[in-house]
């Protein structure tokens, strides 16, 4: 049987435009940049070599084509890393499909060996996600605590209380804070924490979690009003969440919020806190603590990081995983943990963090890894191509 597209036997435009914007609602707002950057990308390409800046259906020069596109990309200027470069021909080849062709690599052989080679040859070393050592932890909080009894600071209070929630919770960054106040990557209702998923009662601070990376649409895990509930039992001292919650609600005026408002908010009181503004306080707290290491080391993930660590030492993996919703798909979260297990999670994570055993785990669990010496060698060449002012795509030299 030959092969077909969705786009073949379309009776009229109008059903076009109503595919394309479909396929359209699919991918999120980063997911589009990459999109749009990798077809500027094969757009300067094809400007270059005098060729169409898209690759149609059956063109059985593809793979050539993009071959030479990832070796313009390996060997540019900026000498992408092959994390980079993997991200930007995903995105030309997004680009294809959504004007209606079919993906360029589709039947290419030798495709993955190649790109495997790419790989070893751009590799560059992530910068590890440190963090933090128990014990350093526990300063910051004892600082904040203390700042925050002793101080009238809107910007302590709230540091504490969004922090103790991600420790609490084990959530990204993504669920408390927007990255921008307006356009497609700012505050959500339906991603977002928001004033009517956060819940004391008698015995957890309850917190309503929405979309997520791992669940974009909220499908995984749906509650009554489609957000599933994590519990954090009561501690008292510097991680009791009731405190921190009254510690922040006291800059509020009377009255409840709207339930639809951002719950962690600007200094205005209206805007939500943005992630880099969150970020930027952070490191602020820790360069005030006095703890023995740099805020610059550190972003917000290192309190996922923390809670995992905890979590696993006190109560095992799989509960911990259950509970910051890394290994449940259930509609109730809890459904397979006992109550009574349910209880002692968050406080079982607190007390992990005073386990002087436990103290440097979080620093034990990073993995160093060496840069293999063809990525010396590719920036050595890059630098060398810089100094000849090239502009053309070279290909690598034989060993």
């Amino acid at each position: 049987m030959p092969a077909t597209s969705i786009y073949e036997g379309i009776l009229t435009q109008a059903i076009r435009d109503q595919l394309d914007e479909c396929l359209g609602q699919r991918y999120k707002p980063s997911s589009q940049a990459s999109i749009s950057r990798g077809a500027d990308l094969y757009s300067d390409y094809a400007n270059i070599h005098k060729i169409d800046n898209i690759i149609k259906t059956g063109d059985k020069r593809r793979g050539g084509l993009m071959v030479g596109f990832v070796l313009m990309l390996a060997y540019h200027a900026n000498a992408y890393p092959s994390s980079t470069i993997a991200n930007y021909v995903w995105g030309f080849r997004k680009h294809c499909e959504l004007n209606g062709e079919a993906d360029p690599i589709i039947g290419v052989l030798g495709w993955k060996l190649f790109m495997d080679a790419i790989y070893v040859l751009c590799y560059v070393p992530s910068e590890p996600k440190k963090a933090m050592p128990f014990g350093e932890f526990l300063k910051l909080f004892q600082w904040l605590h203390d700042y925050v009894s002793a101080n009238n600071c809107f910007r302590a209070a709230r540091t504490g209380t969004w922090a103790v929630h991600l420790f609490g919770t084990g959530q990204r960054s993504e669920l408390p804070f927007p990255k921008a106040y307006s356009g497609p990557e700012s505050f959500d209702v339906d991603k977002h924490l928001r004033v009517v998923d956060v819940e004391p009662d008698s015995a957890y601070t309850k917190w309503a979690v929405g979309a997520t990376k791992a669940d974009p649409r909220g499908e995984l895990e749906q509650m009554s009003g489609g957000r599933a509930w994590i519990k954090c039992a009561h501690v008292d001292g510097i991680f009791d969440q009731r405190w921190w919650l009254s510690q922040y609600f006291s800059y509020f005026p009377p009255g409840r919020r709207a339930d639809d408002a951002p719950f962690f908010v600007a200094d205005d009181l209206q805007r939500p806190l943005r992630y880099c503004d969150a970020l930027a306080d952070i490191r602020w707290a820790i360069s005030q603590a006095g703890l023995s290491v740099d805020p610059q080391d550190y972003g917000i993930h290192f309190l996922r990081v923390l809670a995992w660590n905890a979590g696993r030492l006190s109560v095992g993996s799989t509960v911990a995983g259950i509970h910051c919703g890394w290994e449940s798909s259930a509609k109730d979260r809890y459904s397979r943990v006992e109550p009574s297990v349910v209880a002692s999670i968050y406080p079982g994570m607190v007390n992990a963090l005073s386990d002087d055993a436990a103290s440097d785990v979080a620093a034990a669990v990073r993995v160093q890894r060496a840069e293999p010496p063809s990525a010396l060698q590719r920036k050595s060449s890059v630098a060398a191509r810089r100094r000849g002012g090239s502009q053309s795509a070279a290909a690598p030299s034989a060993a």
